[in-house]
């Protein structure tokens, strides 16, 4: 059974930790998460993610900086 892989980036740690709780709740999914916009690029380079969450408080630069980044690297992500 392969998961889908989902990368969750968020500013605030507290939420960040809810998100990621209720996602692997799912047997199906498997999230791995952060509150820094370049740890996410690098999960993102190295693990096959099939969705990203952008939450609250993302400026709009570093929401634009990482769709352009992680749709380059893989066409088929969902944003």
């Amino acid at each position: 059974m392969n998961k889908i892989q989902i990368l969750v980036v968020g500013y605030n740690e507290a939420t960040l930790h809810k998100i990621l709780s209720e996602i692997n709740n799912n047997e199906w999914w498997e999230a791995n998460g952060t509150t820094d916009d370049e740890k996410a690029i690098e999960l993102f380079h190295h693990r096959k993610i099939d969705l990203v969450i952008l939450g609250d408080g993302l400026t709009e630069s570093i929401v634009n900086r990482l769709k352009k980044l992680f749709t380059v690297q893989n066409p088929q992500v969902s944003l």
